[in-house]
């Protein structure tokens, strides 16, 4: 399989532009750049409302190329990246926990829906999208983004205050709970009063 050999028309980097380009037009394209988070109203909603969204960001690139089969038949794809880091509410302390979100994705634009539709489930590498003369690349961005948001937004253990109470009074609790098989003399458990625990339970 080779690519076919045409210069990428460079895109420009606005929401319109972005929204309606002909994919069906045998052109391929390469583009980058960055929009503010307030032009993703879906994405928007997944914020707590408390945050200020104006200071958030998403930064982009795109590139399309043709790939030319030995039967020479021609399959169109088109990969995506995208890359931002927003606050999310961690569902184990309840407080903001900035999440880098990165998405990287690949497609073959396919001229039928029922191709669309028979394409492969377990194809991991890419997946198929209808072609289009007025083809949204802006709302696809926004989708992937979406997909690549975490079911369970968390704080690493470390950055997050309710893992850390948890820990210490399970610390604690282990230590009432054994504070009866240490050792005096040497502050360590000894395995012989374990053992006359489990005898007496």
């Amino acid at each position: 399989m080779n690519q076919k050999q045409i210069i990428a028309q460079e895109l420009n980097s606005s929401q319109s532009a972005l929204s309606n380009i002909d994919f069906k037009s045998g052109q391929t394209f390469k583009g980058q750049g960055e929009f503010l988070l307030e032009f993703f109203p879906r994405l928007l909603k997944e914020l707590p409302e408390t945050q200020h969204h104006n200071s958030f960001k998403v930064q982009w690139e795109c590139f399309s190329w043709i790939d030319v089969l030995p039967t020479g038949q021609e399959q169109y794809r088109l990969k995506i990246k995208a890359l931002t880091t927003i606050p999310l509410t961690c569902q184990r302390c309840l407080d903001d926990s900035l999440q880098n979100i990165e998405v990287n994705s690949q497609f073959i634009l396919l001229n039928t829906q029922d191709e669309v539709d028979d394409f492969p489930l377990e194809n991991d590498d890419e997946d198929a999208l209808l072609n289009a003369y007025e083809f949204n690349l802006f709302d696809l961005i926004e989708d992937e983004l979406l997909l690549a948001l975490p079911l369970v937004p968390k704080h690493a253990d470390q950055n997050c205050q309710k893992h850390l109470i948890n820990t210490v009074e399970q610390s604690d609790t282990q230590f009432e709970e054994n504070v009866d098989l240490i050792d005096p003399k040497t502050g360590k458990l000894n395995p012989f009063l374990q053992l006359k625990k489990l005898k007496l339970n």
